[in-house]
């Protein structure tokens, strides 16, 4: 609500290469293993050796080094060479060991799982060598390893070394199949894939998990994980094509991949084709306002209602926001519509938390709020949207919806932006107002590819937040190239700071539209670089308006309806604005 005050080759074997899988047992590995000579010195580590230079490897080459640049040090002296040909020696030998070093990073020396269960947890845990590990109780454990094995050297032109589950340590590790370990997350969550299904999950610990309980299974995951996620292989590290901090699950089978494809209530196209989403910013319980809201769901029949943003204000309790939801929701509850809830700035003022407002507004039957991410005092998700009939696990979605939320208030979000000199005036005027978190952006990006995956390569959505982003300035800036249609009444009161929302959706190159709130009087949309920027001018009587009469200070109150069309598999977007003054019932004098 604006106060207006608001992501190499395959090495050929050399000399001294040595290729193996290991298999761990009581008596210690079996198969062909290094083994030091007994000459009175301490025995070192085995380690598993694909170098050059007779079993030569990265960590010896400081040494080498060091003792290169010594010797010539020396002769240089003896033949009392100059300094700048000194320096020309050393620049030489610079290059040459740059270019030893690059080529060693095509090659795997990694220690063998023994050596590394011997290591300290914090060596351990900063230690780059992936190994692959496999479930010993699964019939194609091994096989499924090898296959592995196989593939990513292919790939990469790295060996990865093979080791049962019961030599596991934790970190580094590639796991394929049912490691047998129920206490786990990853195991609990994937208990119900089916014998063909499989999940490829990047967990904690920097580990890969490709779970899978069967044959087919496996062989499927590894393929997803091989051609989707493995890189490069350079100086001992794998660079997968993902952040390893993010998590998420990819399969075949009959059950949902994660909360994405979840809804309370299951959102799907009519028989003919169409579904209605309504828009609306600012609500409140005056009387008027509810009245407006049910003329427009008794004459728009809307499938789904959205309030973008600053729904509720000065929340100080569960039960104050319960009550007060009780009233709003009325209108939609009663009528059994599907409902959801973005959060803006207000919706949070009063103390009451983001995550503690989900708990509430959840409770309700036909609410869909929930938290699939939350950060910065902002919450956001995805919803769903199937042909007719669909919405059963085995099916995916044919449209989306991202409702994306909002950081508090600058001044009250901590951190640089809370005191920067900059955006005082901001702060002062009470315009500073809070903005898509990066992570969530990162949410959105990261998910739609997932997405994607899982809908043959192309799933279309649109965006719903509450404050508009910078970027809506080039519809009311460009009226005529944007084709701008509605009431420009007000600035964009944007945040001052950009996390980079719109570049995100332009590059996704799924996104129909973006749609906000928050601006009263604004209530116009346009297309930019593709996608359209719509606002959803407010429906709450309560709040500003244009001024003068009660007909002319509210003749905008209303909401932005999303029209959408299935037809031949393809979704057509256009919307409009819904005035609740067109709405409301005719009376004996009209």
């Amino acid at each position: 609500m604006n106060g207006s005050n608001e992501r190499g080759t395959r090495p050929d074997k050399g000399a001294g290469e040595e290729l193996r899988a290991e298999k761990m047992t009581d008596g210690g590995p079996q198969g062909k293993v290094h083994k030091e000579q007994d000459s009175g010195h301490r025995r070192m580590p085995p380690k598993v050796r694909r170098g050059v230079f007779g079993g030569l490897t990265l960590k010896d080459l400081p040494k080498v080094l060091s003792d290169a640049f010594s010797r010539m040090r020396g002769a240089l002296s003896r033949f009392e060479i100059g300094k700048k040909a000194a320096m020309i020696g050393f620049c030489v030998l610079a290059l040459i060991s740059v270019t030893v070093c690059t080529f060693l990073g095509y090659s795997y020396s990694g220690y063998s799982i023994r050596a590394v269960s011997q290591m300290t947890e914090s060596s351990r845990s900063s230690y780059k060598a992936y190994r692959i590990v496999y479930s010993e109780a699964d019939s194609f454990g091994l096989d499924a390893a090898k296959d592995l094995q196989a593939q990513f050297l292919t790939k990469t032109g790295a060996s990865l070394n093979i080791v049962p589950d019961t030599e596991a340590v934790g970190k580094h590790e590639i796991r394929i199949g049912h490691t047998n370990r129920a206490t786990d997350d990853y195991i609990t969550s994937a208990s119900t894939l089916g014998n063909d299904g499989y999940a490829v999950i990047i967990s904690s610990g920097d580990n890969v998990d490709l779970l899978a309980f069967s044959e087919t299974g496996a062989n499927a995951a590894v393929k997803f994980f091989i051609n989707s996620y493995v890189g490069a292989y350079r100086a001992g590290e794998i660079v997968f094509a993902t952040k390893m901090n993010f998590s998420f699950a990819s399969r075949t089978g009959e059950e949902p991949v994660s909360t994405l494809r979840e809804s309370k209530v299951t959102l799907d196209f009519s028989e003919d084709g169409r579904f209605k989403i309504l828009v609306l910013s600012d609500p409140d319980i005056n009387p008027n306002t509810i009245s407006a809201i049910e003329n427009i769901l008794d004459v728009k029949a809307p499938d789904l209602v959205v309030f973008c943003g600053d729904v509720s204000s000065g929340m100080t309790t569960k039960a104050d926001l319960s009550a007060y939801l009780e009233v709003l929701s009325a209108p939609l509850e009663s009528r059994k519509i599907p409902w959801t809830a973005i959060f803006g700035e207000q919706d949070t003022d009063g103390g009451l938390s983001a995550d503690s407002q989900v708990e509430v507004y959840s409770s309700f039957e036909y609410c869909l709020v929930k938290k699939e991410i939350s950060s910065g005092g902002a919450v956001s998700y995805f919803l769903p949207i199937y042909e007719n009939g669909g919405g059963a696990s085995s099916t995916v979605p044919v449209f989306g919806i991202w409702a994306m939320g909002q950081t508090s208030m600058l001044s009250l979000s901590g951190g640089g932006a809370a005191s920067d000199p900059v955006l005082s005036g901001d702060r002062e005027s009470g315009t500073d107002y809070g903005y898509v978190p990066t992570s969530h952006v990162a949410f959105f990006t990261e998910n739609t590819r997932v997405l994607a995956r899982e809908s043959g390569g192309y799933l279309p959505t649109v965006v719903i937040t509450h404050t508009p982003i910078q970027e809506f300035s080039v519809i009311a800036e460009n009226p005529g190239p944007t084709g701008l249609s509605g009431n420009v009444g007000e600035q964009v009161s944007s945040s001052p700071i950009n996390s980079g929302l719109f570049a995100s959706l332009v590059e996704a190159g799924n996104v129909l539209g973006l749609y906000a709130g928050h601006d009263h009087l604004n209530s116009y949309s346009g297309r930019y670089c593709g996608i359209e920027l719509g606002y959803s001018a407010s429906i709450g009587f309560d709040g500003y308006g244009l001024g003068g009469t009660f007909e002319i200070n509210n003749k905008l109150r209303g909401g932005r309806m999303i029209d959408l069309t299935l037809k031949n598999g393809e979704v057509i977007s256009s919307s409009y604005m819904v005035y609740a003054s067109e709405c409301a019932p005719k009376t004996e004098e009209e």
